[in-house]
Order: structure tokens, then C-alpha cells, then sequence
């Protein structure tokens, strides 16, 4: 076979046309489907490019940085506790303030 008669056979492509109600169709139906899949994982897609995906990565990113601090094995349990109550105990109360300020006769 030669080209003229391929083209005779199987018919030229300057005269045939694309079916265009076919290829419509196609497309419809490709972005039903494209939506539908897009639909079903909404959440997930969220979860990965949404505001709080942001937020997420970047509080990640800051906690790379922490280190947790080990208590130092010389150090006494009760001595945190003392040191708070000594703390709590040095605090102005309501009444110190008000026997400076001559209240509560």
C-alpha cells in the first residue's frame, strides 16, 4: 500500500470530523469524577493545605528546636517544694495591705 491509498482506506483527516458530542461528554463525565474525588477526601486535603496545616507545620517546626532538661541527680525533690512555700509565704495578702492602709478598725 501506498500513502494515497492508506489515506483512501482508512479515509482522509481533512474530512472526517471529530465526534464533538462524544468528547463533551468525556469531559463532563471527567469532572464529575474529578469532583466526587475531590468531595470524598475533602478532609484529608484540608488537613494537608488548609490554615490549620500551617499552623500545624510550623508548631512542628518550633518543637524540633525544644530539649527536654533532666532534672540533676543531686538535686532534692522537697527543695522545689520549699522553695515555693518560702515564695508563697513573702507574698502580700490582702490583709497586710490592708492593715498598711489603715483598714479593718
Amino acid at each position: 500500500m501506498t500513502a494515497s491509498t492508506t489515506g483512501a482506506v482508512h479515509g482522509s483527516s481533512a474530512t472526517r470530523e471529530y465526534p464533538s458530542g462524544v468528547s463533551l461528554f468525556a469531559v463532563v463525565l471527567l469532572i464529575a469524577a474529578a469532583t466526587l474525588v475531590v468531595a470524598a477526601e475533602w478532609s484529608r486535603i484540608q488537613q494537608r493545605v488548609g490554615v490549620d496545616a500551617r499552623k500545624s507545620r510550623e508548631r512542628a517546626r518550633r518543637k524540633r528546636s525544644f530539649r527536654v532538661v533532666r532534672p540533676e541527680p543531686e538535686s532534692d525533690p522537697d527543695d522545689f517544694q520549699r522553695a515555693v512555700e518560702r515564695d508563697l509565704a513573702a507574698l502580700p495578702t490582702t490583709d497586710d495591705r490592708d492593715a498598711r492602709n489603715g483598714k479593718n478598725r
